[in-house]
């Protein structure tokens, strides 16, 4: 319980559970057109990085290595 208490573990685990989030909806029936007809994200905080790797602005990975700051 401790380590995801901790910063370090906690950003990176929150940036790629909301991805993985994503890909479950993209793997369903339809979930391809829904992603498709999104217009805009939006996030806060940590979670403006994951509307941006959403969104396509860089990949995934980009983030993993940074979000422990």
């Amino acid at each position: 319980m401790f380590c995801l208490l901790n910063k370090f573990f906690l950003q990176p685990a929150i940036y790629v559970t909301s991805l993985a989030a994503v890909e479950v909806l993209r793997a369903r029936d339809g979930g391809q057109d829904v992603i498709n007809s999104v217009d805009v994200t939006c996030g806060l905080s940590l979670g403006e990085y994951t509307a941006l790797a959403f969104a396509g602005a860089f990949r995934y990975s980009f983030l993993l290595s940074r979000s422990t700051c």
